[in-house]
Order: structure tokens, then C-alpha cells, then sequence
């Protein structure tokens, strides 16, 4: 991998373009000035090749910042990687006449090698970082520069959450009975009811926390937690299962003609879900498109028929048409499941390979994690999230589980994946994710949790990872309202989270 330069070595270097052009004498010779601070830079950091150590070494990227006179690879070594005996290999500026490195010792002297003469010696940096001494030719300019390689403490693609914070709903209720947020058009809709009233809350932007408020009327015995978007249309299960359907964010209502006593969610521009009979069997109801199946009693004692929570719609590999998934929900004898199921607009499918916990309540977002190959080069690939539930005991279920096989396989997030004690997340809760420009850390109307002290190598990382300066940068958060916790009463706020390398600011 080549090595970049900063955009100060470049404007150096075009200083010595001006400087050698200007200053050529007859005879060609060039003439400089050796005692400025551009005769004494680094203009080329690597490692060497040594398979013995880790493949690939050398194609391990350093940022050189001359500006700080620091060293670094951002993108730290895996955990356990030997640093006691690494190859380097550097070139600097012309006027260089000396370049000695000194390496830490413990309660020893330090060991002091002149790169000039031993080029090919091994460094130790697994004592810390090493200080290499540059000076000019004419003894006039001398400057330190810190060389750091930094290792990971921990597996590259186990990520800490950070910049935690939370807010309260946006209502103008002291107590929120119930709550459901969705998204309406790449808008953000909050619906609220203190049992008497209804408010609705919007934004385009969640980061900014500044929501317009407004009271609005829904269908008499709505359930609120049902408000449902598909397409261009918001739809709600009211009195008597009804279903009703709005045009307008929730303005007006008009009876759509159909009962549900539960809603999946949206696929393919139709209202998935169930409607239980008088008999007590249940029919699969899907409007507009498809008229109601009545689901065999050996049908219905797998698919759960209520309870299910926040669900997914995505197109798969393997799959033709997009597919609405979902895990756990209450079947109709009353158990619990863990499996996840799916629905293309014709069938159901109970597609997972494992289960999870049973549970209801769960809630399932589209995230991200990394994977950093052997060329030191991360990858960002989507994964699922799943979150929040509660189990049959009405316990809250606390781990975050993970699937990067669009829900066929679930396993328990990395350590640092998981989500801070200080947020467990309820049932029923909503989660979106909103790129927000970040300039800095400060949110206006947020407010930052404290969370466990992150690893030295994060508090590293955390930090601008790019030389040159960066004004903003796009990064995804988390958003999660609501939720139903285990004493049954419902939170009234929304968490906002980002795993730390997405806060980071890029590479340049």
C-alpha cells in the first residue's frame, strides 16, 4: 500500500520546488536553505514484510502528521500482534544528515539505534511509542517526531457504542400512555396519547431534537401502537378491528373496509396482519391486493398472531422480491416464539436457523458493524439488530443480538456491541436510523449519558483520524423511542446512540 502524504508535506514540498527553482546558479547546482523546518521531515513511513510476524505487514497504512510531528496507523494491528521486532523502512527530506530512534526501556536506559547507519534494524514498540530525532545537514535544525504502532486490545470489528444521549418524547403530555413512532416520507411521525388526548410530533430531522407538535383526532378506540405506513398512507386498527387509513399524516381517517386484529407491518404496498374469528381461528388479511386465508390450526401454532415487534422490510440475496421479516410475537395458544419469520407478499416462511430468546415486543433495526481484512482495510457491511422484548416472566430481554445473513442466523453481539447498562431498552419500542452532519459532539436538546471508560486504543481513535482538517462528515445514529418496561409503564424518551468508528471522522 503507498504510503499518502499529508497535505502539509505536500505544500512543503512545493516550497522546495519554489526554493531549488529560484536558487539554481549557473552551474546547476541547488542551493537551500537546510536550516528550515523542511529540511527535516519524513516523507515516507511503512513497515517491512514479515510473514513470521503478520501477512501483509507492509501494506499497513500510516498517517505521517507533520504538523505534530506524529506517526500513526489508525486502523490499529489485531490483538496479540508482536511488536517487539518490527522492520521499518523510512525515507526524508533531502537536507536530513542524522535520524537516531530511540526506544523506550523499562527501568532501564533507553536503546538507541542510528537509522542512517542500521536501516535494517528492528524496532520495539511494544513498549510504547518510539521518539526518531531528525537533523539538518548543516546541525542547525533538529526535530522529534513520536512513532506510534498501535494494537488493538480487542477482535477489530467488536465496536463500542458511544455518544450515548437521551431526550424526552416530543409531547406535550406529562404522562404518555401509549406511543408509536414510524416513518412517513423521510419523515420522522411521533403519535402520543395521555389516554384522552392525541398529539402528533414531526421532524425531518431527529439530530437537531426540534419537533412541530400538533393535536390530532384518530378513529374513535384506536390503537396507537398499531399506526402503520405503507406507501402513502398511515393505517391504524380502531374499535372493533377496524382498519382505518389516512392520506394526510394522520388529519383524517377513512374506514378502509377490512378488520385486523393485529398489523405485521408493509411489504409490496400492502398492510400485512391477522384477524381473529369468532371461532377463534385466525385469518391472514392483507390489504389492499390479497383476500383473506384462513390459516390451518397447525399453521397457527407456529406463526405468532400478536405481540410481534418493530419488524423489517428488505430485499435479500436470495430472495426475488422484497420480504417483510419479524422475530418473536405471542402465538395463539399463548407461548412465546424466538424464530423470525417472513412474508413476500404471498407466503410465510419461518426462515431462521436458530431461535432467540422467546419473546414479544422485540425489536429489529438495519445497522452496520466492520470487518478489517489482511490488508488492514475496513469494510463496513450491513447487519441486523435486535433489541429490547420482554420474556414470558415480563423479564427485559438485555442482550443485543446480531445476523449478517439477512435473519437466517442470529448470535449474541460482540461485547463492545452491546448496549450500555445504563439503557435497557423496553418492549414495543421503535428504532431508525438517521444520518446526522456532525461538526462536533454537542447536540442542542440532548443530553449525554456517562458510559464505562472506552479502551486505550478507542480513546486513540476517537479523535480526528484525518490530517487534513474536516469541516463535517454524515453519521448514521440510532434513534429508539419509547418502549414498554417491565413494570409496565412506558418510557418517555428516546435514546440516540452510534456505534464509535462511524463518529469517527474519515480518513483522508
Amino acid at each position: 500500500m503507498k504510503t499518502r502524504l499529508t497535505i502539509y508535506l505536500c505544500a512543503m514540498l512545493m516550497l522546495i520546488g519554489l526554493a531549488t527553482s529560484c536558487n539554481k546558479d549557473s552551474d546547476d547546482t541547488v542551493v537551500y536553505d537546510d536550516s528550515a523546518e523542511y529540511a527535516v521531515m519524513i516523507t515516507s513511513f511503512k513497515l517491512g514484510a514479515d510473514s513470521k510476524i503478520l501477512a501483509n505487514l507492509d501494506s499497513v497504512f500510516f498517517t505521517i502528521d507533520l504538523n505534530n510531528a506524529v506517526v500513526f496507523n489508525a486502523d490499529s494491528l489485531p490483538k496479540g500482534t508482536n511488536v517487539s521486532k518490527l522492520p521499518v523502512s523510512m525515507t526524508f527530506s533531502s537536507g536530513v544528515s542524522q535520524a537516531k530512534i530511540s526506544m523506550p526501556g523499562i527501568n532501564v536506559a533507553d536503546t538507541v539505534v542510528n537509522y542512517m547507519v542500521n536501516s535494517d534494524s528492528p524496532i520495539n514498540f511494544s513498549k510504547g511509542s518510539v521518539i526518531l530525532e531528525l537533523v539538518s545537514g548543516n546541525g542547525a535544525t533538529t526535530r522529534n517526531y513520536t512513532l506510534k504502532v498501535n494494537v488493538h486490545n480487542m477482535k477489530p470489528d467488536s465496536l463500542s457504542w458511544g455518544d450515548m444521549a437521551i431526550a424526552v418524547l416530543p409531547t406535550p403530555f406529562d404522562v404518555v400512555k401509549a406511543q408509536k413512532t414510524v416513518v412517513y416520507d423521510d419523515e420522522l411521525l411521533t403519535f402520543a396519547t395521555d389516554g384522552t388526548s392525541v398529539s402528533r410530533a414531526s421532524t425531518t430531522d431527529p439530530g437537531s431534537a426540534r419537533w412541530t407538535v400538533d393535536a390530532v383526532t384518530l378513529p374513535e378506540g384506536a390503537v396507537i401502537e398499531s399506526v402503520t405506513v405503507c406507501d402513502d398512507a398511515l393505517y391504524v386498527i380502531a374499535a372493533d378491528n377496524a382498519l382505518y387509513a389516512s392520506t394526510d399524516k394522520g388529519e383524517t381517517w377513512t374506514d378502509a373496509g377490512v378488520k385486523m386484529s393485529h398489523i405485521y407491518g408493509a411489504v409490496d404496498s400492502q398492510v400485512v396482519g391477522v384477524i381473529e374469528n369468532t371461532d377463534g381461528t385466525y385469518s391472514h388479511v392483507v390489504y389492499p391486493a390479497m383476500a383473506s386465508k384462513a390459516f390451518t390450526q397447525e399453521e397457527m401454532a407456529s406463526l405468532p398472531v400478536s405481540g410481534t415487534g418493530q419488524c423489517a422490510v428488505f430485499s435479500s440475496d436470495w430472495s426475488l422480491r422484497a420480504q417483510l421479516f419479524f422475530v418473536g410475537g405471542r402465538k395463539a395458544d399463548g407461548t412465546l416464539s424466538g424464530d423470525t419469520w417472513s412474508f413476500d407478499g404471498n407466503e410465510w416462511a419461518m426462515i431462521s436457523a436458530n431461535s432467540v430468546p422467546a419473546a414479544e415486543g422485540l425489536s429489529m433495526v438495519p445497522y452496520f458493524t466492520f470487518k478489517v481484512n489482511n490488508r488492514w482495510q475496513a469494510t463496513r457491511r450491513s447487519v441486523l439488530l435486535l433489541f429490547g422484548g420482554h420474556t414470558a416472566e415480563g423479564k427485559p430481554i438485555e442482550k443485543v443480538y446480531m445476523s449478517n445473513d439477512w435473519a437466517i442466523h442470529w448470535s449474541e453481539a460482540p461485547q463492545l456491541m452491546q448496549l450500555p447498562e445504563v439503557l435497557v431498552p423496553g418492549a414495543f419500542a421503535q428504532a431508525y436510523v438517521f444520518e446526522s452532519t456532525l461538526t462536533s459532539r454537542a447536540a442542542s436538546g440532548w443530553t449525554g449519558v456517562d458510559l464505562p471508560k472506552l479502551p486505550a486504543w478507542f480513546s486513540m481513535e476517537s479523535g480526528s483520524r484525518a490530517v487534513t482538517p474536516i469541516e463535517s462528515w454524515e453519521c448514521p445514529y440510532i434513534y429508539m423511542f419509547g418502549g414498554v418496561l417491565s413494570d409496565g409503564t412506558l418510557s418517555d424518551t428516546i435514546w440516540r446512540g452510534v456505534i464509535n468508528r462511524l463518529s469517527f471522522k474519515p480518513l483522508q
